[in-house]
Protein backbone atom coordinates (compact mmCIF):
# COMPACT_ATOMS: atom_id res chain seq x y z
CA UNK A 1 0.00 0.00 0.00
CA UNK A 2 2.72 2.64 0.78
CA UNK A 3 4.36 1.59 -2.35
CA UNK A 4 1.61 2.21 -4.43
CA UNK A 5 1.09 5.72 -2.39
CA UNK A 6 4.16 6.44 -2.90
CA UNK A 7 3.78 6.21 -6.55
CA UNK A 8 0.85 8.39 -7.21
CA UNK A 9 2.50 10.85 -5.14
CA UNK A 10 5.47 10.91 -6.97
CA UNK A 11 3.28 10.95 -10.22
CA UNK A 12 1.16 13.75 -8.76
CA UNK A 13 4.11 16.14 -8.55
CA UNK A 14 5.60 15.14 -11.51
CA UNK A 15 2.97 16.20 -13.83
CA UNK A 16 2.78 19.68 -13.03
CA UNK A 17 6.55 20.11 -13.67
CA UNK A 18 6.33 18.42 -16.77
CA UNK A 19 3.93 21.55 -17.90
CA UNK A 20 6.71 23.77 -17.64
CA UNK A 21 8.70 22.63 -20.52
CA UNK A 22 9.41 25.11 -23.77
CA UNK A 23 6.95 23.58 -26.22
CA UNK A 24 7.26 26.19 -28.54
CA UNK A 25 11.08 25.53 -29.73
CA UNK A 26 13.20 22.64 -30.65
CA UNK A 27 15.87 22.06 -27.67
CA UNK A 28 19.70 20.59 -28.50
CA UNK A 29 19.91 17.17 -28.34
CA UNK A 30 22.34 15.57 -25.13
CA UNK A 31 25.93 14.61 -26.23
CA UNK A 32 27.21 15.06 -29.45
CA UNK A 33 30.83 14.61 -31.06
CA UNK A 34 32.45 17.96 -31.74
CA UNK A 35 33.24 19.08 -35.39
CA UNK A 36 35.84 20.40 -34.76
CA UNK A 37 37.77 18.00 -32.22
CA UNK A 38 36.85 21.04 -29.14
CA UNK A 39 34.42 20.72 -26.19
CA UNK A 40 30.77 21.55 -27.41
CA UNK A 41 27.87 22.23 -24.75
CA UNK A 42 23.78 22.72 -25.66
CA UNK A 43 23.14 26.38 -25.38
CA UNK A 44 19.27 26.44 -25.44
CA UNK A 45 18.35 25.88 -29.01
CA UNK A 46 21.66 25.89 -30.76
CA UNK A 47 25.57 24.03 -29.47
CA UNK A 48 28.37 25.88 -28.65
CA UNK A 49 31.51 24.53 -29.42
CA UNK A 50 35.37 25.88 -28.43
CA UNK A 51 38.43 24.74 -29.62
CA UNK A 52 41.74 25.88 -27.88
CA UNK A 53 45.21 25.92 -29.63
CA UNK A 54 47.63 27.70 -27.45
CA UNK A 55 46.24 30.99 -26.95
CA UNK A 56 44.20 30.86 -29.78
CA UNK A 57 40.24 30.77 -28.61
CA UNK A 58 38.14 29.32 -31.77
CA UNK A 59 34.24 29.37 -31.23
CA UNK A 60 32.08 27.34 -33.43
CA UNK A 61 28.14 27.82 -32.85
CA UNK A 62 25.71 24.66 -34.92
CA UNK A 63 21.65 24.68 -34.78
CA UNK A 64 20.05 21.34 -32.90
CA UNK A 65 21.31 19.23 -36.02
CA UNK A 66 24.88 19.94 -35.69
CA UNK A 67 25.11 22.37 -38.43
CA UNK A 68 27.26 25.80 -38.62
CA UNK A 69 25.32 28.96 -38.33
CA UNK A 70 26.45 31.99 -39.74
CA UNK A 71 27.71 34.59 -36.96
CA UNK A 72 25.61 37.51 -38.35
CA UNK A 73 22.56 35.80 -37.02
CA UNK A 74 23.67 35.35 -33.47
CA UNK A 75 25.55 37.84 -31.17
CA UNK A 76 28.40 36.46 -28.63
CA UNK A 77 29.55 37.64 -25.84
CA UNK A 78 32.77 36.50 -23.96
CA UNK A 79 34.54 37.09 -20.43
CA UNK A 80 37.47 35.39 -18.83
CA UNK A 81 38.13 34.23 -15.65
CA UNK A 82 41.45 33.14 -13.80
CA UNK A 83 41.27 31.16 -10.82
CA UNK A 84 40.27 33.63 -7.82
CA UNK A 85 40.36 36.69 -10.40
CA UNK A 86 37.31 38.49 -11.88
CA UNK A 87 35.55 37.88 -14.82
CA UNK A 88 36.88 40.15 -17.57
CA UNK A 89 35.32 40.95 -20.95
CA UNK A 90 37.46 38.65 -24.02
CA UNK A 91 37.04 40.89 -27.25
CA UNK A 92 36.17 38.55 -30.15
CA UNK A 93 36.35 39.09 -34.35
CA UNK A 94 33.54 37.56 -35.99
CA UNK A 95 34.14 35.60 -39.08
CA UNK A 96 31.99 33.76 -41.56
CA UNK A 97 31.02 30.72 -39.49
CA UNK A 98 33.37 31.18 -36.38
CA UNK A 99 34.41 33.80 -33.65
CA UNK A 100 38.21 33.96 -32.64
CA UNK A 101 40.23 35.37 -29.69
CA UNK A 102 43.51 35.38 -27.75
CA UNK A 103 43.89 35.28 -24.46
CA UNK A 104 46.98 34.62 -21.98
CA UNK A 105 46.21 32.74 -19.20
CA UNK A 106 49.52 34.24 -17.07
CA UNK A 107 50.75 30.99 -16.57
CA UNK A 108 47.91 29.55 -14.97
CA UNK A 109 46.72 25.86 -15.22
CA UNK A 110 42.90 26.44 -16.25
CA UNK A 111 40.39 29.51 -16.85
CA UNK A 112 36.94 29.34 -17.27
CA UNK A 113 35.03 30.78 -20.38
CA UNK A 114 32.24 32.57 -20.39
CA UNK A 115 30.43 32.52 -23.43
CA UNK A 116 26.74 34.75 -23.57
CA UNK A 117 24.41 34.00 -27.27
CA UNK A 118 21.57 35.71 -28.13
CA UNK A 119 18.99 35.27 -30.83
CA UNK A 120 15.69 35.47 -31.49
CA UNK A 121 15.18 37.36 -28.06
CA UNK A 122 16.57 34.45 -26.26
CA UNK A 123 19.50 34.00 -23.96
CA UNK A 124 21.73 31.63 -22.81
CA UNK A 125 25.37 31.59 -20.99
CA UNK A 126 27.78 28.50 -20.88
CA UNK A 127 30.88 28.44 -19.47
CA UNK A 128 33.62 26.21 -20.66
CA UNK A 129 36.29 25.10 -17.97
CA UNK A 130 39.78 25.32 -20.58
CA UNK A 131 43.46 23.71 -19.76
CA UNK A 132 45.90 25.40 -21.87
CA UNK A 133 48.29 22.43 -21.43
CA UNK A 134 45.83 19.78 -21.41
CA UNK A 135 44.28 20.55 -25.15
Amino acid sequence: MKTKLFTLLALGLALPMMSFAHGDHPEAKGDVAAPNGGLIQPADEKYLEVVLLENKLTIYAYDIDVKPVATTSLKLEATTQLPRGKAEPLALTAKANHWEATFDPKGAHRYTLNLTISHDGHSHTNSFVLEPGAM
